[in-house]
């Protein structure tokens, strides 16, 4: 029985950073139900509104690092630079596109640094170019 517990208390321990990452994105998965149609437009509109789940599931990123598989990894990324787009579009709602961010406040919003990560505040070009 004590061989059992052990066996299940360690390999636990060795899941628990993996299922947690892949739980994590439960809560993105239901923004994206919530405000994003069938046919993908996103109603920046009524998100703007309620940005507060939005902010804590990046946050929650933010105290996770990327673990597991490499598929695990990309998808934290992909999810991560998705969520980190909503928000800087939200941030400066109302625009038509993230391209008129700039043409609003001067900045390429590319190039902005919105995420910590390894030592280094990550921009989303710098996310798709460099880690994803």
């Amino acid at each position: 029985m004590i061989r059992v517990l052990f066996f299940v208390c360690v390999w636990g321990v060795f899941l628990t950073p993996v299922y947690a990452q892949d739980n994590a994105h439960t809560a993105w998965t239901q923004l994206l139900n919530t405000y994003v149609n069938n046919k993908g437009l996103v109603n920046y509109k009524d998100w703007h509104g309620a940005q507060a789940d939005l902010n804590a599931y990046i946050e929650g990123l933010k105290s996770r690092p990327p673990s597991g598989t490499d598929a695990q990894q990309l998808s934290y990324w992909i999810n991560a630079y998705n969520a980190l787009t909503v928000q800087l579009v939200l941030k400066h709602y109302p625009v038509g596109s993230i391209r008129d961010i700039e043409s609003k406040t001067g900045t390429n919003p590319w190039k902005i640094a919105l995420f910590p990560y390894d030592d280094q505040n990550w921009s989303l070009d710098g996310i798709e170019h460099q880690i994803i």
